[in-house]
């Protein structure tokens, strides 16, 4: 009889131990699939405001207060990510969160530059770097799409850093 008791007690354990693992990979994918949904929302809503979905070049004098604005959103989300990185249940997932991290403050580094140069050949360069980096960003999410990844059923995001 405490024979099968011992081995009542250790099937539960191994039952609960399974369970809390899938939860906890569950809600690190789910905070993942946020921040990724908040990335796109960068990629496909804020930069082309701020410079412009058609038309000239804004400028840095146009740019800065624009970007100075909506920068603290992108560290926001930046943080976020650093702190999946660190939580990361395993290499793949370090690696995702990490990427996207990278990209992300390689985008706001160039952004920086171009809010901040001072001679039109600066802001020329300073352009170059940022629309590479939104072209490396929009590749990026391009491929977690292609990527099985959960989320919301009906794709909306909740608590994410968009409106």
């Amino acid at each position: 009889m405490l024979l099968v008791a011992i081995l009542g007690a250790g099937v539960v354990t191994v039952f609960v131990t399974a369970g809390r693992r899938h939860s906890a990979l569950h809600a690190w994918d789910t905070a993942l699939a946020e921040a990724t949904r908040s990335a796109r929302w960068i990629e496909e809503r804020l930069l082309p405001a701020l410079f412009g979905a058609s038309g000239p070049d804004p400028g840095p004098d146009t740019l800065a207060p624009g970007w100075s604005s909506v920068r603290p959103r992108i560290l926001v989300l930046e943080q976020q990510l650093t702190t999946l990185v660190q939580t990361a249940p395993d290499a793949a997932r370090r690696g995702a969160a990490d990427s996207l991290r990278a990209t992300l403050g390689e985008l706001s580094a160039s952004l920086d530059a171009a809010a901040a140069a001072g001679t039109t050949g600066d802001y020329t360069l300073a352009r170059v770097r940022v629309d590479l980096a939104r072209d490396r960003l929009a590749r990026q999410l391009t491929q977690a799409s292609a990527a099985t990844s959960p989320g919301s059923a009906d794709g909306r995001s909740q608590g994410a850093i968009h409106p």
